[in-house]
């Protein structure tokens, strides 16, 4: 069993990143749930989504004890070190272009993603998808092609080509992280 939290603020597609990567476990052939929770404030609030990958029936869909934790603002990073203690296996994602470098991180892997999509994509919002296909490209848990397949199944045509371009960055980050 994988157990992913994925955090950040209100408006960063948080939940729509944690439903793709439940979604691209079941297109690949495994067991994926997601659930999600998000601050009174729904844009600016603290966003999570919790999602747990197994290859067997996956009896409770909370992600307690979290392999990976991905982590997009730094408000969010300083609530869920509050809740999981930082220890070896735990491992981080985080988008360097929002959280702060100098911050205890151990087992951290970092990428600009929010940096990336505003000068590649010249958008912001884009910045989820980014994360995710770095995230793909580092623990390689589920096939790319299952992402892409989830991505073209989520997304709404407007917004398509978009993300697919940004998952890729991402993924190519990922790679050259490797």
């Amino acid at each position: 069993m994988v157990q992913i939290k994925l955090t950040g603020s209100g408006g960063q597609g948080i939940i729509m990143a944690g439903e793709i990567l439940a979604y691209a476990a079941v297109l690949a052939g495994k067991e994926g749930s997601a659930i999600s929770s998000y601050g009174s404030a729904a844009r600016g609030g603290t966003a999570t989504s919790e999602v747990v990958i197994d290859d067997k029936f996956i009896a409770a869909p909370f992600a307690e004890k979290p392999d990976y934790i991905i982590a997009m603002s730094q408000s969010s990073y300083n609530e869920i070190i509050k809740i999981h203690p930082i220890i070896p296996q735990l491992k981080f994602i985080i988008d360097s272009s929002t959280i702060d470098l100098n911050t205890n991180i151990p087992n951290r892997l970092a990428v600009p993603a929010t940096e990336i999509s505003v000068q590649e994509l010249k958008s912001v919002v884009s910045a989820n998808m980014i994360m995710l296909g770095f995230f793909a490209a580092q623990t390689r848990i589920i096939k790319k092609e299952a992402f892409l397949e989830a991505i073209q199944k989520q997304i709404s045509e407007k917004y398509l080509a978009i993300n697919l371009r940004a998952f890729e960055i991402g993924y190519e980050q990922g790679l050259k992280k490797g």
